[in-house]
């Protein structure tokens, strides 16, 4: 427990730079399709066609994903990235697999992700939303360094000590 003590303030704001992150993804992949992949060949019965073989993209609120099937590698192979305007369409809510002959293709709504980094992430916000520290009045916060009469002198609440038991006067 102690270990995490440290490294909560980390994880909060961690989990919320990498949700503002993801939010703003499926907000961009909305209007546009963002990916990079390689090129290769593959053979379409009488010649060989030169294609993206891999690819990531973001689209549609989705991390796509495809791999082609039965491709040489050649030479000269390369990378690149594509950004451009997507076509209206409808947005994926649920995880797709999809499988031919040539390709192999995986696609992830981003709100999956999302909600795997929020729910941890607003579970650290809120054990933290009011955390007293030690010498502090449980009720309002109060500093009560050096108080010796078992009560807090801002509200009236009634001081324990470290112990935990209250004092009696």
């Amino acid at each position: 427990m102690a270990r995490l003590q440290g490294r909560r303030p980390i994880l909060k704001w961690a989990g919320l730079v990498l949700a503002s992150l993801i939010v703003v993804a499926w907000v961009v992949s909305l209007f546009w399709t963002v990916g990079c992949g390689r090129r290769g060949s593959y053979a379409d019965g009488r010649h060989w066609i030169v294609c993206p073989t891999s690819g990531l993209f973001l689209t549609g609120g989705c991390l796509s994903c495809y791999q082609a099937r039965n491709t040489k590698e050649v030479a000269g192979i390369q990378g690149y990235w594509s950004v451009r305007r997507r076509p209206p369409g409808q947005q994926a809510w649920a995880p797709e697999v999809k499988r031919d002959p040539f390709f192999l293709y995986a696609q992830v709504p981003l709100c999956i992700p999302l909600l795997l980094v929020v729910i941890p992430t607003a579970c650290l916000w809120w054990r933290d939303r009011r955390r007293i520290p030690l010498g502090h009045c449980p009720k309002c916060g109060y500093n009560l360094t050096g108080n010796v009469s078992g009560v807090c002198p801002e509200c009236g609440e009634a001081i324990s000590d470290m112990s935990g038991t209250p004092r009696s006067s």
